[in-house]
């Protein structure tokens, strides 16, 4: 044989074990891609669960928020307990406690997560020591005891619930990065099926100008089944990413959202909730005349409520998915700070002129009824409609978003797993068909190549 006929013999002995080896190409590319999808689809849904309101991440927010609740309530002696422990602080501590012991496990590879976690357990004590001796001390007639009641709320707000807040920020982030990596159009797939395809064209049409055999079933049905592979895989891609770009990315946007808005409510609901502990004491630190500026809790609130403020505005951005009455609420919200029984509404009222005469003395008989809501608990308003108005939905609402996301990702999820395994069968099945179509040219190819050295 000469160096010209081996060099050649050599090029379709390559060639056929190319045509081989591409099918199995293909179904490795299509395992690995389809099983990458699922495995971020899965991690999505994972994330997902622990987001979802009830679960691990939103808990551990629902119950410092309720730890906060209960000191206040405790603080002002108004709340009968009735056995139950658990409105108890001590109660509300312990599963703050599990709730970090919980969320440990699968936020533990994020070393941001982890510092969050390891503050928010060292601040707990300090925390709770200073809600004890605002109890204490009220218990005792101490009026210090409302400035500790304030600090310990201003501790949980700036440094424990910006950690929790911080924790599920975390894992919101991921879940967009697991859903961001499931979706996109399957450009490595499209290539290789293309390659592969004309990896068999060659072989078939060098073999067929180089033997006696213009036909070769092998090769056809090994180009049938990629052809088959390919469409199917594609089709399962897009597919599964149309799922995640419209119905997963949308409920994870309408669940995050909607958590702001229940953050926001809470926020001004806590604030309310310290400003009447203490009736708002006298935060003037001027010359001024005296119960004329608000203390932070109070502002904070009214900041939070006003037109234009963090809750309108991410009330505004989930308004189709919650009722009217939630949209109106701030700014029913708002007009009702006014009416709150405290130091500085106090002094309004009973320095307001009415029917054009002069204010009327704190000792008149006709100012009498508006310190009612000061003296009588019972005839105090409350903002609690108004939250309730805001949180009820919008935990229906977000409740209905991450069931509405569970199902997304489940239907995006399909049967790839399945299907990944199916690819990979069919592409050996396919380099099986192209060996068998392959290797009686290229034994018949070598037979002439030997008769003829």
């Amino acid at each position: 044989m000469s160096d010209q006929a081996r060099d050649e013999s050599l090029w379709i002995l390559a060639l056929a074990i190319l045509a081989v080896i591409a099918p199995v190409v293909l179904g490795v590319v299509v395992l690995t891609g389809m099983h990458d999808t699922d495995v971020h689809l899965s991690d999505a849904a994972r994330t997902g669960h622990r987001l979802d309101h009830g679960q691990v991440d939103d808990r551990l927010t629902s119950d410092l928020i309720a730890l906060q609740q209960d000191e206040t309530a405790l603080f002002q002696r108004q709340v009968d307990y009735g056995g139950l422990t658990s409105h108890d602080p001590h109660y509300d501590v312990g599963r703050v406690e599990a709730d970090l012991a919980v969320a440990s496990g699968p936020v533990g590879d994020s070393a941001r997560a982890r510092t969050d976690l390891t503050t928010i357990a060292d601040e707990l004590p300090p925390y709770t020591e200073v809600e004890a001796t605002a109890v204490t001390d009220n218990q005792q007639g101490k009026p210090v005891g409302a400035a500790y009641l304030r600090a310990g709320f201003g501790y949980l707000k700036q440094q424990i619930l910006p950690k929790a807040a911080d924790i599920r920020e975390i894992e919101q982030n991921r879940l967009r990065a697991d859903t961001g990596q499931a979706d996109g159009f399957p450009w490595l797939l499209v290539t290789t099926v293309v390659v592969v395809l004309g990896c068999l064209v060659l072989t078939h049409e060098v073999l067929a100008s180089r033997t006696h055999r213009r036909f070769n079933a092998g090769v056809l049905i090994a180009g049938a089944l990629i052809l088959l592979l390919g469409a199917g895989a594609i089709a399962t891609n897009l597919a599964s990413g149309h799922d995640v770009e419209t119905r997963v990315r949308s409920q994870t946007d309408a669940a995050v959202r909607l958590t702001k808005v229940r953050d926001d409510a809470d926020r001004a609901e806590l604030d309310d909730e310290l400003t009447l502990a203490d009736h708002d004491e006298d935060c003037t630190t001027s010359p001024r005349p005296p119960f004329t500026a608000l203390c932070d809790n109070e502002q904070d609130a009214q900041g939070v409520l006003k037109t234009g403020g963090p809750l309108v505005r991410d009330l505004e951005a989930v308004r189709s998915l919650l009722p009217a009455s939630a949209q109106t609420a701030p700014q029913r919200w708002y007009t009702a700070e006014g009416e709150l029984p405290i130091l500085q509404n106090l002094s309004e009222l009973a320095n307001k002129p009415s029917g054009g005469k002069p204010p009327l003395r704190y000792g008149s008989s006709q100012k009498l009824s508006v310190l009612d809501p000061y003296t009588d608990p019972s005839k105090a308003p409350s903002t609690s409609a108004y939250f309730a108005s805001v949180n009820k939905p919008t935990m229906q609402a977000t409740k209905l978003a991450w069931s509405r996301y569970t199902a997304a990702v489940r239907d995006a999820r399909g049967g790839l797993g399945t299907l990944a395994w199916a690819g990979l069968f069919l592409g050996l099945a396919a380099g099986l068909a192209a060996g068998l179509g392959c290797r009686p040219r290229v034994v018949e190819y070598w037979s002439r190549g030997e008769d003829a050295a």
